[in-house]
């Protein structure tokens, strides 16, 4: 299963992953499928994984793509390799993406996340989940 992946600070490791036009949002740490997944990616990738499996013990293993060196490869830009979500969005997608700090910044580690923040989760993931899917497909062409 690949999965996008991001942790705000502090986290408590919340996720979304996507089939079809159904979005699944889960707490890492209570779902056993969360633990078995053998592939992440999202930018920047390395911090993230090992809270995953700091924290909650989730990520073992699993192969990981970072957004950034695979936009860079694709579309011969070194400057994608270091961009944030919000830039890949624009080059990638070529859609505008909107990072409230109110929302980025607020606590993440909440048992319960404010509608806000289930928001942003969502559409950060499906971002990262779009880039991927577009990235990989201009790599195969």
């Amino acid at each position: 299963m690949a999965i996008p992946c991001h942790c705000e600070q502090p986290s408590a490791s919340y996720n979304v992953a996507f089939s079809g036009d159904v979005v699944y949002t889960t707490v890492a740490a209570d779902s056993q499928w969360i633990r078995d997944v053998s592939f992440l990616y999202g930018i920047r990738l390395k911090s993230d994984v090992r809270k995953l499996e700091r924290d909650h013990r989730i990520g073992y293993g699993a192969k990981t793509v970072d957004l950034g060196k695979l936009a860079a490869e694709v579309y011969k830009m070194k400057e994608l390799k270091n961009a944030g979500l919000k830039n890949m969005a624009r080059f990638v997608l070529g859609k505008e993406m909107e990072k409230p700090k109110s929302v980025t910044r607020s606590r993440w580690d909440n048992r319960r996340l404010t509608a806000d923040q289930v928001h942003y989760a969502c559409i950060d993931a499906y971002v990262s989940f779009e880039i991927g899917r577009v990235s990989s497909a201009a790599l195969v062409k």
